[in-house]
C-alpha cells in the first residue's frame, strides 16, 4: 500500500503542478493560425491524426467509437482499471518488450483512456484545471494518449530493503530529493524508441503555444505509423504542425 500511495502522490503532484502553468493564455488559433474548429482533422476515419485539446473538443461519435476499440486492464501504479485503444495497446506492448529485453528497463502505464466521468472527477479533485482538462477537451478521451512511468529499484528506508517503485518523468524532473537510483536515463532511452513503434512525445517543451498544453514529459501519443511518428519526432514537430502541413 505504501508503494502505491508514494508513486501516486508523485504522479498526481506533477499533474497538479503542470495544470497551474496555463491559467491564462492566448487562443491557439491566434498564435499559430490553426482553424478553431477543424472538422476535417477531428473526423479522420482512422483517428490517428485526431487532435483534441484547447481549440477542439472530441466529437461525441468518436468517444463512442473509441469505447468500442478499448482493451481494459489494471494500471501499473494503483491497479485501477484503464482502457487503451487496441492498436495502441499492441504497439505499447511491443515497445515495453523491447525496453525490457534490450535495456532492462521496465515501463508501466498510469493513465490512458478517460471517460467524461473520469475527466469530471479530475476537475472536481483539482488536478485538471487548464482548458484541455475540461470534459470533452482531453486527448485522453481518444484512448491514444498514454501516461508512461518507469520502474526503479530503490532502497526503502521504512522497509529496510530494496523495492520497486514507479516514477513519472515529470516527477524526476520536478523533485530534487528522490532516491539516487532514480535518474532520467531510462526516460531518454524510452524517448529514443518511441517513433519506431508509432508513438510521439505529445506535448514537447517549447511548443506550448502550438499545443496549448504545458510541457508534459511522459505523455506519449500513438499516431499509428512509425513513418509518421518519425516524420514528427525527427523534425521536432508537434502533431498540430504535422497535420497542418499534410
Amino acid at each position: 500500500m505504501k508503494k502505491i500511495l508514494t508513486a501516486l502522490f508523485i504522479i498526481v503532484s506533477c499533474l497538479t503542478c503542470c495544470a497551474s502553468v496555463f491559467a491564462e493564455r492566448a487562443p491557439l488559433e491566434s498564435v499559430y493560425g490553426l482553424p478553431k474548429d477543424n472538422v476535417d482533422y477531428a473526423l479522420d476515419p482512422n483517428i490517428d491524426y485526431l487532435i483534441v485539446g484547447y481549440h477542439q473538443a472530441i466529437p461525441k461519435e468518436h468517444i463512442r467509437a473509441a469505447e468500442a476499440r478499448m482493451v481494459f486492464q489494471p494500471n501499473d501504479v494503483d491497479r485501477d482499471m484503464i482502457g487503451i485503444e487496441n492498436a495502441t495497446f499492441a504497439a505499447y506492448m511491443l515497445l515495453k518488450s523491447r525496453l525490457k529485453a534490450d535495456y532492462g528497463i521496465e515501463i508501466g502505464l498510469y493513465d490512458a483512456y478517460r471517460t467524461p466521468k473520469d475527466q469530471q472527477w479530475l476537475i472536481d479533485s483539482g488536478v485538471a484545471t487548464f482548458r484541455t482538462g475540461e470534459v470533452g477537451f482531453s486527448e485522453h478521451h481518444t484512448g491514444l494518449l498514454l501516461d508512461v512511468v518507469v520502474s526503479f529499484t530503490v532502497f526503502d528506508q521504512y522497509a529496510g530493503e530494496y523495492r520497486d517503485y514507479y516514477y513519472s518523468e515529470a516527477a524526476v524532473r520536478t523533485f530534487d530529493d528522490l532516491p539516487l537510483e532514480v535518474t532520467l536515463e531510462p526516460f531518454q532511452v524510452l524517448d529514443s524508441l518511441l517513433a519506431d513503434y508509432g508513438f510521439i512525445e505529445r506535448f514537447p517543451e517549447g511548443k506550448e503555444g502550438i499545443t496549448g498544453v504545458p510541457y508534459t514529459p511522459g505523455e506519449i501519443r500513438f499516431v499509428g505509423s512509425p513513418e509518421v511518428a518519425h516524420a514528427i519526432m525527427d523534425n521536432e514537430l508537434t502533431l498540430e504542425e504535422y497535420v497542418a502541413g499534410r
